[in-house]
């Protein structure tokens, strides 16, 4: 896993392929046309959440507090009584 991989926020070359555009100004228009969250530095580089940015992707990045947590339907099913 490259150290782009880990970092908490997009880089500017992944902000340029998703966006299409190299300019901070032009990222941000095509962020927002899309839907994706993004704060501003004081320099106006658009800061992107890594974990956001695949949560709107869709992508199954092995985080488990992004997976689905299901009850242990089998318990239910030995536990049940009835009352008499």
């Amino acid at each position: 896993m490259s150290k782009q991989d880990t970092s908490l926020v997009l880089s500017h070359e992944e902000l340029c392929a998703i966006t299409g555009r190299s300019r901070y100004r032009a990222q941000t228009r095509a962020l927002a046309r899309t839907g994706i969250s993004y704060r501003l530095r004081p320099d106006g580089f658009p800061l992107v959440s890594r974990t956001h940015f695949e949560a709107i992707m869709g992508s199954d990045t092995g985080n488990p507090a992004l997976s689905i947590i299901e009850p242990n339907w089998s318990a239910l099913d030995a536990t049940q009584t009835h009352p008499a």
